[in-house]
């Protein structure tokens, strides 16, 4: 089993025989550098597939009007790149469209 497609070896990809270890130490050696190299391998796979994750803003809840969308008011440090100012209260589209994710608010009657 090798680190070809469908764990192919090398040597049977370039149709030669599989060499023949006289020294086990050697062979134990190789062994060890393709676990290293599976384990490189894992690694840069995770990196290139990491699920990108929106920070959770720093936003203090209003109280919802029926039939609207929730405000929210900025409680984090003032960013005027993306025009979040403390104190102020922004639209949860506002907020989401500046990259961040909005708290989950727990139900009423939670139990």
């Amino acid at each position: 089993m090798g680190l070809g497609p469908r764990h192919s070896s090398l040597s049977d990809r370039v149709k030669l025989p599989p060499p023949v270890w006289t020294n086990a130490f050697g062979m134990m050696l190789e062994g060890i550098a393709r676990a290293e190299a599976r384990r490189e391998r894992a690694i840069w796979h995770r990196m290139k597939h990491a699920v990108v994750r929106k920070p959770e803003a720093p936003v203090l809840p209003l109280s919802k009007v029926k039939g609207q969308e929730r405000g929210w008011i900025w409680n984090g440090e003032s960013i005027g790149s993306k025009s979040l100012y403390n104190g102020h209260e922004y639209a949860a589209a506002t907020i989401r469209k500046a990259g961040f994710k909005l708290p989950v608010l727990s139900k009423k009657n939670a139990k």
